[in-house]
């Protein structure tokens, strides 16, 4: 079962590494590797931490590990991200 909760501070490192996998392997049969390199910016295990310190995030678990997480407001969807690997 998939279970939902607000993300925390020390989820950033794992957020980090959905949104690089996300965009490194779900997306490389359609981007071109400069795309996907500018997608990731300068985007570090840091950032994401500060930006689950907004509480905008809320991550989705399975079995105890992150397998995707999405930040929204009210009205507003800003990510979607889901790991590819949920088993």
């Amino acid at each position: 079962m998939i279970v939902f909760r607000p993300a925390v501070t020390p989820d950033g490192a794992v957020l980090f590494n959905i949104t690089r996998l996300s965009i490194t392997e779900l997306g490389k049969d359609h981007y071109t590797a400069q795309q996907l390199a500018s997608w990731m910016g300068r985007r570090t295990p840091e950032f994401y931490a500060t930006v689950v310190a907004n509480g905008t995030t809320t991550v989705a678990e399975y079995k105890t590990k992150i397998v995707g997480y999405v930040q929204a407001e009210l009205g507003e969807r800003r990510c979607n991200l889901m790991s590819g690997n949920c088993s």
